[in-house]
């Protein structure tokens, strides 16, 4: 039997990447749970390229050019965020994603944000309520 990989990066393709991250980032700074911690990204040029080239390159993906470092722990460390906020995160993710792309690809592209959120969990910065 012969392996084929059918990386997520190559089924969503870069443009949808950022289209979704750009969105999601809209949504954050409109949504009321969320926007107090995450309400800035939206302007934020530098930090949309960072998560894009995050996303990217856990999916697979390759860049012309060394990805933007990103301390992912680091970053959510001095956040505080709460449970409650975790699971709004998610659910709103979920539903840009919904909204992107075709369900397959983004029920591949939530398990690893689940994933993401876990370890987040796991290392201690999310506060229960």
């Amino acid at each position: 039997m012969v392996r084929t990989l059918n990386p997520l990066c190559d089924r969503i393709g870069l443009p949808a990447v950022e289209a979704v991250v750009r969105d999601f980032a809209r949504r954050q700074a409109e949504d009321p749970v969320l926007a107090p911690w995450l309400g800035h990204a939206v302007g934020d040029e530098e930090h949309l390229a960072t998560v894009i080239d995050y996303w990217w390159t856990a999916m697979g993906g390759r860049l012309d050019r060394p990805p933007r470092t990103v301390d992912m722990m680091g970053r959510h460390a001095d956040l505080a965020l709460t449970e409650t906020a975790l699971e709004r995160w998610l659910a709103l993710f979920e539903a840009t994603l919904a909204d992107h792309l075709a369900p397959a690809e983004a029920d591949d592209w939530s398990a690893m944000a689940r994933a993401m959120g876990d370890r987040l969990r796991a290392a201690g910065l999310i506060r229960p309520e």
